[in-house]
C-alpha cells in the first residue's frame, strides 16, 4: 500500500499526531484495515504470522545485516532491546524507535526526543510499510513492533515476539559480552512453564483488567494478577532471579511488565489492592534489573507513560498524563 502524501510531513517523516482526523488504532478512521483475517479471535501465530527465521537459507547468520525496529514504551518489545544489550550487539544489530504515541494510523517515525527515523534505510515513515513491503497486496493482520528486518533482502524476518529475543541468540558470538544464553537448553521446559502463567497473569492480565467491559472480568483479571505477585513474592523470598542466580528470557519478559505496574499500570488498569512495595521480594527483583545497564538504557519512563495514557483512549479518554509516579525508591 503506498502511503496517502498527506500523512507525510516531509519524505519519511510521518504528520503529526491528529485524532480527529485518524481516530484511535482503537477506532480508525480514514485509514486502510489492519485486522486478522481469521473470523475468531486470532491465535498468537495467527496474529504474528510473519515467522522467518535467522539461518535459515533466506537469512543467513550474518552481523550487520539485521535491524529492529522497537517502541520503548511497549513492554514487549523492549524484551528484545534488552537482550540485544545483554548480547553486545550494539553494533550488529542496528535499531530504530518508533513514536510512542499512535492515532489510527499505527507505529509511526517522527522527530520526537527518545525516538528515531527509520535508521534502517528504507526510509519508512510508518511501520506499516515495512509489513507492506514483506507480503504480497496489504498487510492485513497486526501492525506490531518489535520487528526484526532483513536489510539486504528488504523484508521482515519475524514480528512472532516470542522468539525474536531467541533469534538475536543466534548472533551473539559477534557481540561484545559473552552473555550466557538466555534461553539455556537445561532450563527450557521450566522457563516454557514459567513464561505460560507470567504470560497469561503478569503480561497479558493487566490488559485484561484495564480493558474490561464488566466487573466480573476485571476482577477476575484483577484477581489472579495478585495471585500471580504473591507467587513471585515467594519465588524471590528464595532466589534472586526466577531460576537462582541465572537471568533468563523469563525474568526479562516478567521485569518489563512489573516496571510497567509501577509506572503506568496500578493507576491505569486499575491493579491498586496493593502497589509493588508491599511485595518486598518483587521490590527487589525491580530494583536490582533497574540497574542493571542493558535494563537502564531501553528503560524509557516518559515513553511509557504518554503512549498509555495518551494513546489508550477507551481507557483514558483524555489522555491527561499523571506527573507521578515517584521513582525515588528505585535510587535509594
Amino acid at each position: 500500500m503506498a502511503i496517502d502524501p498527506t500523512w507525510l510531513q516531509e519524505p519519511g517523516v510521518a504528520s503529526a499526531v491528529d485524532y480527529d482526523r485518524y481516530g484511535t488504532i482503537y477506532e480508525p478512521r480514514n485509514v486502510p484495515p489492519a485486522s486478522s483475517l481469521v473470523s475468531h479471535e486470532p491465535t498468537l501465530e495467527e496474529a504474528y504470522p510473519i515467522q522467518g527465521h535467522i539461518g535459515d537459507s533466506e537469512h543467513p547468520v550474518e552481523p550487520g545485516r539485521y535491524h529492529l525496529y522497537i517502541s520503548w514504551a511497549c513492554p514487549i518489545a523492549q524484551r528484545s532491546a534488552i537482550t540485544r544489550k545483554l548480547y553486545g550487539l550494539d553494533d550488529i544489530v542496528t535499531l530504530s524507535v518508533v513514536d510512542p504515541i499512535r492515532d489510527g494510523r499505527g507505529w509511526a517515525f517522527r522527530n520526537v526526543p527518545g525516538s528515531t527515523l527509520d535508521t534502517a534505510g528504507n526510509g519508512f515513515a510508518f511501520l506499516r510499510e515495512a509489513y507492506d513491503q514483506t507480503v504480497e497486496g496489504t498487510y492485513t493482520h497486526r501492525i506490531s513492533v518489535p520487528v526484526l528486518w532483513d536489510k539486504q533482502t528488504h523484508t521482515i524476518v519475524s514480528n512472532y515476539y516470542p522468539v525474536i529475543p531467541r533469534e538475536l541468540a543466534k548472533l551473539a558470538r559477534f557481540g561484545t559480552t559473552a552473555h550466557d544464553n538466555l534461553y539455556p537448553e537445561d532450563l527450557r521446559s521450566q522457563i516454557d512453564e514459567a513464561e505460560t502463567w507470567i504470560g497469561e497473569y503478569i503480561n497479558e492480565g493487566p490488559y485484561r483488567a484495564g480493558f474490561a467491559k464488566t466487573q466480573e472480568i476485571y476482577e477476575d483479571a484483577e484477581n489472579h494478577f495478585f495471585q500471580s505477585i504473591e507467587r513471585l513474592d515467594g519465588i524471590f523470598a528464595r532466589k534472586r532471579f526466577l531460576f537462582g542466580d541465572r537471568l533468563t528470557e523469563a525474568d526479562i519478559n516478567l521485569w518489563t511488565s512489573l516496571y510497567r505496574w509501577w509506572v503506568v499500570y496500578e493507576v491505569h488498569f486499575k491493579l491498586n489492592r496493593h502497589n509493588l512495595l508491599h511485595y518486598r521480594n518483587v521490590a527487589r527483583f525491580v530494583k536490582e534489573l533497574y540497574h542493571h545497564p542493558a535494563f537502564q538504557a531501553t528503560t524509557n519512563t516518559d515513553h511509557i507513560k504518554r503512549h498509555y495514557y495518551n494513546t489508550q483512549r477507551p481507557v483514558n479518554p483524555n489522555g491527561i498524563v499523571p506527573t507521578g509516579p515517584s521513582l525515588d525508591w528505585l535510587n535509594e
